[in-house]
């Protein structure tokens, strides 16, 4: 069933820190709204897995925050937490004035703290940082991504795939990520950047 996750003066756990693991699940053709203010902390390992839709909208003074557990086991350098995943069959999804940090971690391989696979979202004004390797992991995704902040991990955004490329629109910024703001796995999609992030991100285009 459709569910709604209100603010609260505790967060919502996903998980049962400081154990691993946990995952929630929004079932196909299922919707899970988040209201503005919400707080979402992730045990170690753990999992938003969204096969429906996520609309996890805030606002400027009340934005949604996903974060890590406090207190949970950190690995070396890596965050505790995984991430967000939206599989193929996700639809309709919106992040709009969200702060996702602390996540990305996966002992079978990091990909970011926000994964999308073979489906869409709309990302805009958000923030996602302090991740084990990326702040959003784009595989063959169109999702669209405006006016939003990446920084403090390893790569700001990762791009793989080859059907597709995500809309990069205005008022992205990137700041401190240690390898690349950008990263494109096929380099033959870089003439999709727009041209002030070809110009301003550090990048690895020809």
């Amino acid at each position: 069933r459709n569910l709604t996750w209100f603010k609260n003066e505790l967060p919502y756990i996903i998980g049962e820190p400081p154990l691993t693991g946990g995952i929630v699940g929004v079932d196909l053709d299922r919707t899970l709204t988040i209201e503005p203010g919400a707080r979402i902390e992730f045990g170690n390992s753990a999992t938003l897995e969204v096969n429906g839709t996520l609309l996890a909208q805030g606002t400027a003074v009340e934005p949604i925050i996903f974060t890590a557990y406090p207190g949970g086991i950190v690995y070396g350098s890596q965050s505790p937490w995984k991430w967000i995943h939206f599989t193929p069959s996700s639809t309709n999804s919106k992040l709009d004035s969200v702060i996702v940090s602390d996540g990305g971690y996966s002992s079978s391989g990091s990909k970011g703290s926000i994964y999308i696979e073979g489906s869409l979202i709309e990302f805009k004004n958000s923030t996602s940082t302090n991740g084990a390797e990326a702040g959003i992991y784009l595989e063959n995704s169109s999702s669209t991504i405006t006016d939003s902040y990446f920084g403090n991990q390893q790569f700001g955004m990762k791009i793989y795939g080859w059907d597709s490329f995500p809309q990069l629109g205005e008022g992205i910024t990137f700041e401190n990520n240690s390898i690349y703001d950008i990263y494109i796995d096929d380099v033959s999609w870089c003439g999709e950047l727009p041209e002030y992030l070809a110009a301003s991100t550090n990048n690895n285009c020809p």
